[in-house]
């Protein structure tokens, strides 16, 4: 599948720009991005081709958005590793095609999102992984196009899919960015927490990127907010999701 080439393709670069430029470590990442570039990419619309047989025969079309993404991550890497410039040109592309598709009113997430959803449904994953291949893209390119796109998703997260009366990110918006009522659809309902906190996350890495403190310090507050809210002590607990945001996980009077 392309999501796992282009992981592989980001994980041999990195370990050849940070542990020992081995040699086999970039003769993987080139071998990745060689199949890649001959078999995954559709001719027609710049979209990558989600399924691929061994020997690069389609199986299923481009419709998985977050393989895009990790092309993205990896040519980012890959690029470090050889000063081919000119690829950075088709990690944009990548990223324009994605916005394309996330942004339409029609879009559905449709098998690139667990089965798919109505049309125009925002999903807080989306945005954040898709912030996660940007930041490092508009570190290396400087594109004020992908500074826009990284612009976007921090907006969607923090502005409209987190909730400060809740102290939460709402994983799933409806097509005007509204919460969906309780009695529609319990899943959609339904909090992940480590989306929540990887969104936080992704957020201060992009207010690093843009040397901006009090952004930094917004997200900061909201992973922590999320970790108040959905850390459960003992020994079945960890961090846990919620199955709707007005859920209580551990009453705070249990605490000792």
């Amino acid at each position: 599948m392309l999501f796992r080439s282009g992981r592989g393709l980001w994980v041999f670069s990195y370990l050849y720009n940070h542990h020992g430029k081995r040699e086999r470590h970039l003769k993987a990442a080139r071998l990745a991005w060689e199949f890649m570039l001959k078999y995954c990419r559709d001719p027609k619309t710049g979209y990558w081709i989600s399924k691929v047989t061994r020997d690069g025969k389609p199986v299923e079309g481009p419709y998985d958005i977050y393989g895009d993404m990790y092309v993205i991550l990896g040519l980012t890497e890959y690029v470090r590793a050889v000063d081919e410039k000119k690829l950075l040109d088709i990690a944009i592309e990548t990223a324009h095609g994605i916005a394309e598709r996330i942004v339409s009113p029609s879009y559905q997430h449709i098998k690139a999102h667990k089965k798919g959803f109505e049309p125009g449904t925002k999903i807080l994953g989306t945005w954040q992984h898709f912030l996660g291949s940007l930041t490092p893209l508009a570190r290396a390119t400087g594109d004020r196009g992908i500074e826009m796109l990284a612009r976007m998703c921090v907006r969607n997260m923090m502005e409209r899919h987190f909730s400060r009366e809740y102290g939460l990110f709402y994983e799933y918006l409806d097509d005007e960015f509204r919460p969906y009522k309780p009695g529609y659809d319990p899943e959609l309902r339904k909090i992940s927490s480590w989306h929540c906190i990887q969104s936080a996350w992704m957020c201060m890495d992009e207010a690093l990127r843009l040397n901006n403190r009090a952004m930094f310090m917004d997200a900061c507050e909201m992973g922590r907010l999320t970790f108040e809210k959905c850390w459960r002590e003992g020994d079945d607990g960890g961090l846990v999701g919620l199955d709707h945001p007005e859920q209580d996980v551990k009453d705070s009077s249990d605490k000792p």
